[in-house]
């Protein structure tokens, strides 16, 4: 399924700028755009630029007065931030939700305990899932394309969730650390050994959408297709 005139890694030097998003300053070299050639495994630019895309869409879905979650979208430095080595250290990511901080990442709420969701991608090593923290419906969320479960990613997510409710709103909120921790064995299959990021980011889509997971392995291939198509606007001249 490909784009006539378009092509996933063009001819050129791996260090090359082909894309450059000015309100991140997030920039891909042709050899993250390579990422999304069938077969490759995604790596953190392309995945953190797509977030940084899904909270645009946010952004605008809101002020068109979408029925969709209010949805912020982590970059993969936060969970590697909280949830480093296994441990939890709230320090570390304290400030990243600041009113400045979060207008700076293009999230509309001045608060982000104001959202109804929070899409977390999380690196297990050789393997991306996406966690969510589910505000509206006081629950975590572990999406695994291979079906695992990290019950320490939860409990590092649920503790962060109560340290924010009591630095940003002064809230005694010990009631999150006992929210229902899910890992849903239904949602879309993984099989092979490198769609697992383009599986974080389909996960992330839908969640920000508020809409049910409908798609399948096959279908990756055509969203590697339409991410670079997606990222084809910000190339550099």
């Amino acid at each position: 399924m490909a784009h006539p005139g378009h092509s996933v890694s063009p001819a050129g030097a791996a260090s090359d700028k082909l894309v450059e998003h000015t309100g991140s300053n997030i920039t891909l070299t042709r050899h993250d755009v390579a990422t999304l050639a069938p077969g490759a495994w995604l790596n953190d630019e392309v995945i953190n630029l797509t977030m940084t895309l899904l909270q645009e869409r946010d952004t605008s879905a809101r002020k068109a007065q979408k029925s969709w979650p209010k949805t912020h979208f982590f970059s993969t430095f936060f969970c590697n931030k909280l949830y480093k080595d296994g441990g939890y250290t709230y320090a570390q990511v304290r400030r990243w939700t600041t009113p400045k901080r979060l207008a700076a990442a293009g999230q509309a709420s001045p608060c982000l305990l104001d959202c109804d969701r929070i899409v977390v991608p999380v690196h297990q090593g050789m393997h991306w899932v996406c966690a969510v923290v589910d505000l509206r419906n006081q629950e975590l969320r572990y999406l695994d394309a291979l079906k695992g479960e990290d019950e320490g990613c939860l409990e590092a997510l649920a503790k962060w969730l109560r340290d924010e409710f009591k630095d940003k709103r002064k809230e005694e909120r010990a009631d999150v650390l006992k929210w229902p921790r899910k890992f849903p064995k239904t949602v879309p299959q993984q099989y092979n050994g490198y769609d697992c990021g383009m599986f974080l980011l389909q996960f992330a889509d839908f969640e920000g959408r508020g809409e049910a997971m409908t798609f399948t392995q096959a279908d990756m291939e055509a969203y590697r297709i339409k991410t670079v198509l997606d990222l084809m606007d910000l190339c550099i001249a």
